[in-house]
């Protein structure tokens, strides 16, 4: 949240150079911004015109948990609503949204729904625990635009990929979500 922006912009564009790097991750809450705040559009541009995708933390995170304030991480710097913001004022921008967005997944269904260049992942939740609204989303409308994920360490690759098994999905689906997705995405 408080480092340069000019600085970030300078270590994405070296990052974008790298054959290497297939994407950003950034975890609002846990850096303390909102991904609309307009001090970090030079870095959103630079990223779209890279061709590479953004990945944001969205929903709850375990950082902070249980502990008296949080430890001042803001749940609202993940509400996937603001990521509508950046996928309208940057069409190119390819947006991942980490995670369901639990506890605002139909916040999230809604603008992934809504914008063509915002994806969903599952990481972060064994299958079953995805909220059924998320699940259904991931088998219709937005099967093009889901991938499969787990946050390792967090949830083991082997009990992940058994509980997606348990999902009962369309193979044709199914395939899409564990590779043809991600394979068109970062260009595999």
């Amino acid at each position: 949240g408080g480092e340069n922006p000019d600085r970030l912009l300078q270590r994405a564009a070296a990052l974008l150079k790298n054959p290497r790097v297939k994407g950003f991750k950034f975890h609002p809450p846990d850096q303390g911004f909102y991904p609309n705040d307009r001090k970090y559009y030079g870095l959103w541009e630079l990223l779209a015109a890279g061709g590479k995708p953004a990945m944001f933390h969205t929903g709850f995170t375990v950082l902070g948990a249980g502990s008296e304030g949080g430890k001042g991480i803001a749940l609202d710097c993940g509400r996937p609503i603001l990521l509508d913001t950046l996928a309208r004022d940057f069409p190119k921008l390819i947006i991942i949204a980490a995670h369901p967005g639990w506890p605002w997944q139909e916040e999230l269904v809604g603008v992934a729904t809504h914008k063509k260049n915002i994806y969903v992942d599952t990481s972060g939740y064994l299958a079953e625990q995805l909220p059924e609204l998320f699940q259904k989303a991931i088998q219709g409308r937005l099967q093009d635009r889901a991938l499969f994920g787990t946050d390792f360490p967090y949830v083991d690759l082997g009990k992940a990929l058994s509980s997606f098994d348990k999902l009962g999905l369309k193979d044709a689906v199914k395939e899409k979500i564990l590779f043809s997705n991600a394979s068109k995405l970062f260009g595999l």
